[in-house]
């Protein structure tokens, strides 16, 4: 069995939903994101994929608390909505079989937002 794993992080983030990582998921098949938002809370995290390398689009998985609250496929699962994480640790699952790439991007609800996000791919 193949494992990666891979940590971001970043500080003074402001109120604009930026792009926190980009993972290549291609040859794996499930997704684990641990996800730590502290001293100001996140009021946008989403969750976008795309088939393969040479495709501009993403397609949108994840961005409301719904889609992480009642997931559905490829989503597998999520500990809550990770759209309002505030000064606490969040997970998600997901299913990356056929997906090429997965781009997480999030907003905090007012500057100055620390956050830490750790991956692993299986």
């Amino acid at each position: 069995m193949v494992y990666h794993s891979e940590t971001a992080t970043r500080a003074t983030d402001d109120e604009v939903l930026v792009e926190a990582v980009t993972v290549q998921t291609r040859n794996y098949k499930r997704l684990f994101c641990l996800v730590t938002a502290s001293v100001v809370a996140f009021d946008q995290f989403v969750v976008y994929a795309k088939p393969h390398a040479a495709n501009t689009v993403y397609a949108t998985i994840a961005s409301t608390s719904g889609g992480f609250t009642s997931p559905i496929r490829p989503m597998l699962g999520a500990s809550g909505n990770l759209t309002a994480l505030d000064g606490a640790t969040g997970w998600f699952y997901m299913d990356v079989e056929g997906i090429d790439t997965v781009k997480i991007s999030l907003a905090f609800a007012a500057a100055n937002g620390t956050w830490v996000i750790d991956v692993g791919l299986q």
